[in-house]
């Protein structure tokens, strides 16, 4: 799950760094990194859907599709948000992505790029049984899109891997109990979305256009 903020991130960047620094987790292999350099991903927007994202990165064409969205669930004091399941596939080789992503371009949509500066935090949980463990990521971006040169905005996005191994109660959870020291705005839900929302919206002042989208 994802939030977007329609701020510079400013001095808070301190303050969420801290934040992750400071998160814990019954896991092993926990590690904060960042702020890493400056990364240049470009999305290609659809019009009409936010449940596919698709972008060129680092000499690869990454496709998301959405599987699941569960409504608006509440976090404690932090605010409320959407929990959405996906379903990622890359392919590798940038003459390939490139040229599949000219392909798949066509008239009302386009290329955008997005520039951006992250913090991460990433934890291994054991799982009773001994079989696969469970990942748990948060993390914190800086944003700028197509020309800016400037911050506008910033993301905190929450992701925890394999999906079927994540019962919404324990991932609601866990989540809240992150959330409840971390420095940010109150939470809606017209700010939770993945990318390809929140660049269907790009040119708003606001979240006019960032609504949650349908199932």
């Amino acid at each position: 799950m994802r939030w977007f903020f329609p701020e510079a991130l400013g001095d808070r960047a301190s303050l969420l760094q801290r934040w992750l620094a400071l998160l814990r987790a019954d896991g092993t292999g926990t590690f904060v990194q960042g702020p890493g350099d400056w990364r240049e991903d470009h999305y290609l927007v659809l019009p009409g859907t936010s449940a596919v994202g698709i972008k060129c990165r680092e000499g690869r064409l990454e496709i998301k599709g959405r599987l699941t969205r569960d409504g608006v669930v509440a976090f404690g004091t932090a605010g409320t948000g959407c929990i959405e399941g996906y379903a990622k596939w890359s392919v590798p080789g940038a003459a390939l992505a490139e040229s599949l992503a000219q392909r798949i371009t066509f008239a009302g949509s386009g290329m955008i790029p997005v520039r951006k500066r992250r913090w991460l935090w990433t934890s291994r949980l054991a799982v009773a049984d001994g079989s696969e463990s469970r990942q748990l990521q948060v993390e914190v971006t800086r944003l700028q899109s197509g020309s800016e040169v400037v911050d506008r905005w910033w993301t905190l996005g929450i992701e925890a891997s394999p999906l079927q191994r994540w019962p919404l109660d324990g991932f609601t959870s866990i989540v809240t109990m992150f959330l409840a020291t971390a420095p940010i705005p109150e939470l809606r839900p017209e700010m939770s979305m993945g990318y390809a929302g929140w660049l269907a919206g790009q040119g708003d002042t606001g979240y006019s256009k960032h609504a949650p989208p349908g199932p």
